[in-house]
């Protein structure tokens, strides 16, 4: 370690030296906020009734759970390494979540117009609670082809 670069600075260098694959889960959504309000709530989450959880898991308020305010704030501080990267491909889930975080980390990177962006359904989460329900495609897709442009949805055809 260089004694004048901090650990980010590391960080930075050991992931421009070589070939990487990035692996990143979305940022806080606002099925995770209702979940944690439940876990200030009771204090210990298994202390959490049965009836709220269901009440939770199953909210029609949380399918395909879009980003809170906290969660783009998640994404705009992860800006400050991945826009020092060299990323030319990124593979994401179509659920909204995984697609704003995409959007929100990257938006920014000074080659976000010719990064590939490709929606990838098998990195969906399997369907265990509603917020895994993904929306219908074509809305989700319009929702952000402005957005992103150069989204790819070439393999959707797998679904």
């Amino acid at each position: 370690m260089d004694l004048d670069s901090t650990p980010e600075q590391e960080e930075i260098k050991a992931l421009i030296e070589g070939p990487q694959v990035i692996l990143q889960r979305h940022a806080r959504s606002t099925a995770n906020a209702s979940y944690e309000e439940l876990v200030r709530k009771f204090g210990d989450p298994n202390d959490i009734p049965y009836e709220d959880l269901l009440n939770n898991d199953f909210n029609p308020a949380n399918r395909d759970a879009k980003i809170d305010q906290l969660g783009i704030e998640q994404c705009l501080e992860s800006q400050k390494i991945a826009n020092q990267l060299p990323i030319h491909t990124i593979f994401v889930s179509p659920l909204r979540r995984a697609l704003m975080t995409a959007y929100y980390v990257y938006k920014d990177h000074p080659d976000f117009s010719s990064i590939k962006l490709t929606l990838l359904p098998s990195l969906r989460e399997s369907i265990s609670i509603i917020s895994d329900i993904p929306s219908n495609i074509d809305e989700v897709i319009e929702e952000f082809k402005e957005l992103i442009p150069q989204l790819d949805i070439a393999e959707l055809s797998t679904l």
